[in-house]
C-alpha cells in the first residue's frame, strides 16, 4: 500500500486478518450454543433456523450505513466499536432465554459485527497488492474457517447451560479487539480515495458479476455442506461416514483454498473462478456416481470443500481488482448483503429440489448451480473489462 510503511502494512494487516480469526471462534461457539438449547427447550427446527439465522437480516439492515460510518469515524475506531458492541451483545444473551428476544439480539448482532466485518475486508483489499491480492484473501477465508471451526470445541470445555458460553464469546470478542490497538489509523491519501462512494445500486450496474458473486459464494457456502448430511444418510451412509465426509471437506477449506488463491494471482481471474464452477459441477456428480468407492469421495468431498470456499475468496480478490477504492466499503457492503441472501435463498431451494427429486437431487441442484455461473460471471466480467477498456480505467 502507497500510503503507510511496509512493516506497518504488514502488521496492519496481520492484525485485522488474526481479529477475524479470533472472532469467528466466538461465533462458531455461539451458534452452536444457541441451537443446543433451543433445541433442549423443544422448539421447533423453523425456530431454531430462524434464530440462528436472524443475524443476516441485520446486515441487510445496516448494509445502507456501513460506508457512511467508516467515513465519518475512521477505520480503527469503526473496527473496535464493531466488535465492542457485538461483544456487550453476547451478554445480553444471559439476562433471558425468550427465544424472541435472542432471535433481536442474533439480528443486532449481524448488525454490530457486520459493520466489522465490512471494514475488515475493505482494508485488506485496500492495504494488499494485486499480485498477492489473492492468496491473502485466499488465507483470510481459511483463517476464518480454521478458526470458526474450533468455536464448538469450547464446548466441551464449558458446556452450553449457565452465562459461561456468552461470557467466553464476550471474552474472545475482547480478545479479537487485542491485535488492533497497534493499528495506525492511517487514510489512503489519493485523489481517488478521497472521492465520495457510489450508491450500491450505481455500484452493482457498474459490476455485474458481483451479483453473480455474492449469490455464488453464499450458497456455496452454506447450502452444500448444510445439506451434504441429509443427502449422505439418504444415500445409506452411518453417522460415523458422514462425520468423515464433513471433515474431508473442512480440510479442504483449511489446505486447499490458498493454491488457488495463488494460481488466481498467476493465471485469469476470471478463467479460475469459471474452471471453480465448472470443476464443483463436475465433481459433485462424481461423488453421487461414485458413491460406492468410499476413498474417491473423500477425496473428491475434500476438493469440493475447497471450491466452495474458494468462491468467497476469489469475490473478495475481484472486487479489489476492479472496483474502485472509494467505492471498497459500498462494494464489500453489498457483497456480504448478496451473500446472505444467496446463503439463505440458495440453501432452501437446494431443500426443496431434494424433497423433490430425493438424493439426486443434491448433485443435480449444485451442478445447476454451478454451470449458469461459470457462464453468466465470465458475461459479466467480459462486460466488466470491455467497459474499462473503452473508458480508460473509468467505470
Amino acid at each position: 500500500m502507497q500510503n503507510v510503511e511496509s512493516a506497518a502494512h504488514r502488521a496492519a494487516l496481520a492484525g485485522v486478518i488474526a481479529s477475524n480469526g479470533v472472532a469467528a471462534m466466538a461465533y462458531g461457539l455461539l451458534q452452536p450454543v444457541l441451537t443446543i438449547r433451543l433445541a433442549h427447550a423443544d422448539h421447533s427446527d423453523l425456530v431454531i433456523g430462524a434464530v440462528a439465522s436472524a443475524w443476516a437480516l441485520g446486515i441487510v439492515a445496516g448494509s445502507p450505513f456501513y460506508a457512511r460510518i467508516i467515513r465519518r469515524f475512521g477505520r480503527k475506531p469503526s473496527l473496535l466499536f464493531g466488535l465492542f458492541s457485538a461483544g456487550m451483545l453476547m451478554l445480553l444473551f444471559t439476562t433471558t432465554s425468550q427465544v424472541m428476544v435472542w432471535g433481536l439480539l442474533q439480528c443486532i448482532q449481524g448488525l454490530a459485527f457486520g459493520h466489522f466485518w465490512v471494514l475488515s475486508e475493505s482494508l485488506i483489499n485496500t492495504w494488499v497488492a494485486p499480485s498477492v491480492r489473492g492468496r491473502v484473501a485466499s488465507l483470510y477465508v481459511t483463517v476464518l474457517g480454521v478458526c470458526g471451526a474450533l468455536g464448538p470445541l469450547w464446548i466441551n470445555v464449558i458446556g452450553t447451560g449457565g452465562v459461561l458460553p456468552f461470557v467466553t464469546c464476550a471474552a474472545l470478542l475482547g480478545v479479537a479487539a487485542t491485535p488492533l490497538l497497534w493499528m495506525q489509523d492511517s487514510e489512503t491519501r489519493t485523489e481517488e480515495a478521497q472521492q465520495p462512494p457510489r450508491h450500491a445500486a450505481a455500484i452493482l450496474m457498474a459490476f455485474p458479476g458481483l451479483i453473480v458473486l455474492g449469490f455464488a459464494a453464499g450458497f456455496a457456502d452454506h447450502g452444500p455442506q448444510s445439506l451434504l448430511p441429509p443427502f449422505a444418510l439418504d444415500m445409506g451412509a452411518t453417522v460415523h461416514a458422514v462425520s468423515l465426509m464433513l471433515f474431508a471437506m473442512a480440510l479442504g477449506r483449511a489446505l486447499f483454498v490458498v493454491p488457488i488463491g495463488i494460481l488466481a494471482d498467476r493465471s485469469s481471474l476470471e478463467r479460475v473462478l469459471a474452471a471453480c464452477a465448472a470443476t464443483t459441477a463436475v465433481l459433485v456428480v462424481g461423488v453421487y456416481l461414485l458413491w460406492s468407492h468410499v476413498w474417491v469421495a473423500l477425496i473428491l468431498w475434500f476438493i469440493l470443500g475447497a471450491l466452495f470456499d474458494a468462491f468467497y475468496a476469489l469475490g473478495m480478490t475481484w472486487i479489489g481488482h476492479f472496483v474502485p477504492a472509494p467505492d471498497l466499503p459500498v462494494a464489500n457492503t453489498a457483497f456480504v448483503v448478496l451473500h446472505s441472501l444467496g446463503g439463505f435463498g440458495g440453501t432452501t431451494l437446494l431443500g426443496a429440489v431434494m424433497d423433490w427429486w430425493g438424493p439426486v437431487g443434491y448433485p443435480l441442484a449444485i451442478s445447476g448451480f454451478a454451470v449458469p455461473v461459470a457462464l453468466l460471471w465470465m458475461q459479466a466480467a467480459g462486460r466488466t473489462r470491455q467497459r474499462i477498456r473503452e473508458t480508460d480505467g473509468v467505470v
